[in-house]
């Protein structure tokens, strides 16, 4: 016959070995689970991230190109007198010419600046060409004779009749300019009166601005950045530098370039398989069309998350051997700490991570609990931590992008049920370029948190977002929305008090716009956004004209 103590011992052993089994393997599930939910949010992030900063140097050079057009169109008076007077045509291309040049001086990455004139309008080509020299400086280069050349030459002058006949301003994808010899991509904008096709201005870049942008990106340990255009085709990439058309796509790299064009369309992680190793795919569409990829190994995206598995693992088997030796020693006196510890073990299993063990021995029982109860605090600290890093902005300490499209989508849902008031705040900040191009990109980084501070002091912090570069949004609800106007002076007192106590050298300058929802005109969100942001410019220009 077996002794009490046997029984006793099979019984606890068997009651442990069964249940923590069953709680190692449901918690391993949960955090495999929610690894992989945080690790796509935290992927789709860093493309974000590295995608804006990308869009911010192809806006400031649509924005220089915008400034050249609106003086241009502006200046330019009747089209007939611009055709029949040579001197009026003259003095007109000259003031332009001043413009552009400051404007092309003062935009980062620029290699050239252009206005061309329809060639009806004179006999001779009429227009600016300037383009950058060896030692940076700009100057006059001879006009391309655009009557030379078949309309279809994109190489020559589809900078000129591509944007003519889409009839709006264009990216043009990457291509070899002939009359400069160099790849580039240009952002041009077609000058109409009524139907008569005045002109066009644009700037060129060279690629290779964007391509180094794009290979100096490094995610994790070996994830890398790459370009394809909205066809499929790839642009730019670590293994195809010259890149591949998609017609010449075949095998593993047919796959490779579908899955991207997926991760594009669907705007998800996806993953896929590239000589024998598993990944992940995020995708963005820039402003100029192309699509900015990331691709990172799953091993190092899960990297973490296996090595909190493994510290578990251990941690059980330290427990499992310890009890057991405490079991065959002490089996009278262990049964109710074991007890205990089952239960804080099924509750760690149900992601309940907020756990107390308390067992007051001075033995292994109490080293035991104490494992425990560090196991359950780094799991909780670490989802924490992923959490707080997909929803927050590192460098201000607002809610990012990522948090402020889900809190839109919250919005748009109860638009849709008739729920919400609220009104939208939209905030830009002045003269960053001015402090980035005169006192470097750190400057201009106390100059955005500068702005952060204002927006915390003003509005509620957990509506208060950075959506952009130098961009903030702010959403009010309910009794907020009635004091809107009176907040947003209080806003502008702010900035200026914390500009004057700053000490930064250019002055902090935001622009504001509020609008506020109107259930009857409407429909969604994205109307009450486009009205504040239209106000937010129109501060920004005011404020512009007083400095």
């Amino acid at each position: 016959m077996k002794s009490i103590r046997t029984k006793i011992l099979a019984l606890v052993l068997s009651g442990i070995l069964i249940s923590m089994a069953a709680a190692m393997f449901i918690s391993f599930r949960n955090v495999e689970r929610i690894m992989d939910s945080d690790s796509t949010q935290i992927m789709s992030l860093l493309c974000s991230e590295q995608s804006s900063e990308i869009d911010e140097k192809l806006m400031n050079i649509e924005q220089s190109v915008s400034t050249i057009y609106h003086f241009a169109v502006n200046q330019r008076g009747d089209v007939t007198r611009l055709k029949q007077d040579e001197a009026y045509r003259d003095e007109y291309i000259q003031r332009v010419k001043e413009v552009s040049l400051n404007a092309v001086e003062n935009t980062d990455g620029a290699i050239a600046v252009y206005y061309r004139l329809n060639p009806d309008i004179a006999e001779e080509p009429q227009g600016i060409f300037m383009t950058i020299d060896e030692n940076g400086d700009f100057y006059d280069f001879p006009l391309t004779d655009i009557a030379a050349y078949e309309p279809d030459d994109v190489d020559h002058v589809g900078w000129y009749y591509i944007p003519i006949n889409n009839g709006k301003e264009t990216w043009m994808e990457p291509y070899d300019n002939k009359n400069l010899d160099i790849q580039m991509i240009s952002y041009v904008i077609p000058i109409f009166d009524g139907n008569y096709e005045v002109g066009v201005i644009g700037m060129d870049i060279r690629v290779d601005m964007i391509y180094d942008k794009v290979n100096s990106v490094q995610l994790y340990d070996s994830g890398y950045a790459f370009l394809t255009d909205q066809a499929g085709n790839i642009i730019t990439h670590r293994n195809y530098p010259e890149g591949v058309e998609n017609t010449d796509c075949t095998g593993e790299l047919q796959q490779f370039q579908e899955k991207a064009q997926l991760a594009q369309e669907s705007g998800e992680v996806v993953s896929y398989e590239w000589k024998g190793e598993e990944k992940r795919l995020a995708s963005r569409q820039l402003r100029n069309g192309m699509i900015f990829s990331v691709c990172v190994p799953e091993s190092e995206i899960e990297a973490p998350g296996w090595q909190l598995v493994s510290q578990s693992i251990a941690i059980v088997v330290i427990v499992l051997v310890v009890f057991i030796l405490l079991t065959i020693k002490l089996s009278g006196v262990i049964v109710h700490p074991l007890k205990r510890l089952t239960e804080a073990a099924r509750e760690i299993a149900n992601v309940n991570l907020d756990v107390s063990i308390e067992c007051k021995s001075k033995d292994e029982v109490g080293e035991l609990a104490q494992s425990f109860q560090q196991t359950a605090e780094h799991l909780r600290y670490y989802i924490d931590y992923i959490n707080r890093l997909a929803y927050m902005d590192i460098l201000t300490k607002l809610k990012n992008k990522t948090a402020y499209e889900e809190y839109v989508e919250e919005l748009d849902y109860m638009i849709e049920t008739g729920t919400v008031e609220f009104a939208v705040v939209v905030m830009d900040v002045n003269n960053l370029k001015q402090m980035n191009d005169t006192y470097g990109h750190e400057k201009g980084d106390m100059l955005i948190q500068d702005a952060a501070k204002a927006v915390r002091s003003v509005w509620n912090p957990e509506r208060s977002f950075r959506i952009g570069g130098d961009e903030f949004a702010a959403i009010l609800l309910k009794d907020e929305v009635n004091g809107c106007k009176e907040r947003a002076v209080l806003f502008d007192e702010t900035v200026e008090k914390i500009s004057q106590q700053s000490g930064i050298e250019v002055t902090l300058q935001v622009a504001i716009g509020v609008a506020i929802y109107d259930k009857a005109k409407d429909t969604s969100y994205a109307d009450v956004f486009r009205r504040a942001d239209e106000r937010m410019y129109r501060d920004k220009a005011k404020k512009k004209r007083e400095e």
